[in-house]
């Protein structure tokens, strides 16, 4: 069975399951682990990590988890050239890696949610406006790529989610750990709120555990 986003309004808990497994505790990701805590549904309820699809999702999160969830932070704080290079370089074979992928399925498995779509969205929506500049992660944007920007937008736009996004506050405080000065920039103006084209790939949702 798949929950559509009209239905998650309706389910009052929420879960940590995927920041759990994103950010464990002891990694530099902590904070960002707690601030995602409230954007999930309850574990009891939803399965983001169905068996059928396991064998798929562990394979993105192995490639997302160090080239890019923890990829931009390995360029921004690298301490060579070369250092900083295979770190952003990495970066980008992942995202033209995901854009290739979903160019093809609506999300990272195929038609299921799961939790290697919000695993690579904790970074994916901080990449614009923090990670390009501040990290200097800038061979491209996430709006360069056509169906990672409608992907993006799917997400973002997800029942409960848009209200734990803070774009400006990720902005400064991105620039803030790389800026002397503590200057952040003014632009760049992104808005997520805009129509992706999404639906137009078959999607389920995800995936609801038997009752």
């Amino acid at each position: 069975m798949s929950l559509k986003p009209s239905l998650m309004q309706a389910v009052p808990a929420m879960t940590v399951q995927v920041a759990r497994a994103a950010f464990p505790k002891g990694s530099p990701y902590l904070t960002l682990r707690d601030e995602l805590g409230p954007i999930f549904m309850d574990e009891d309820f939803l399965d983001l990590y169905p068996e059928d699809l396991r064998g798929e999702i562990d394979r993105w999160n192995e490639r997302i988890y160090p080239t890019l969830n923890n990829g931009v932070y390995r360029a921004g704080f690298a301490g060579s050239q070369q250092a900083y290079e295979e770190a952003a370089r990495g970066v980008f074979e992942t995202l033209d890696a995901m854009e290739a992928q979903l160019e093809q399925t609506r999300y990272l498995t195929g038609e299921w949610l799961t939790e290697a779509d919000w695993r690579a969205f904790t970074t994916l929506v901080r990449f614009d406006v923090g990670y390009h500049g501040a990290f200097k992660c800038n061979l491209r944007r996430i709006e360069d790529y056509p169906a990672l920007r409608g992907y993006l937008r799917e997400l973002y736009q997800w029942p409960g989610i848009a209200t734990t996004v803070k774009l400006e506050d990720i902005k400064r405080n991105y620039y803030a750990l790389t800026d002397k000065h503590h200057l952040h920039p003014i632009g760049p103006e992104l808005d997520l709120t805009t129509p992706h084209d999404r639906a137009r790939l078959p999607g389920k949702g995800i995936w609801e555990r038997p009752a």
